[in-house]
């Protein structure tokens, strides 16, 4: 889900309903010295290999609810798409 092409639509939460979310707000994971990095998804297209096992990553995005809590993690179109082609070439 690209949450570009939603800008000024309403959005509901899947959970609840609700309209008010927080768009955008960005998944960290912090490291060493208190040093921070996006949180990724990654596969891998050779997971059985010792040494370049071909992994692709990509950046998580969270929609937050207001109300409830629920969030809701996105990528970017382009980085779903390298995932997919890894898992359809296994």
């Amino acid at each position: 889900m690209n949450l570009q092409a939603y800008r000024g639509t309403k959005m509901k939460c899947v959970q609840c309903q609700s309209e008010r979310l927080v768009h955008d707000a960005k998944a960290v994971d912090y490291f060493d010295m208190a040093m921070k990095r996006p949180l990724k998804l990654e596969l891998d297209a050779n997971p059985d290999a010792w040494l370049f096992k071909g992994t692709e990553a990509g950046e998580l995005n969270a929609s937050v609810c207001a109300d409830c809590g629920f969030v809701l993690f996105t990528m970017a179109k382009e980085d779903a798409e390298k995932l997919y082609r890894i898992q359809n070439a296994r």
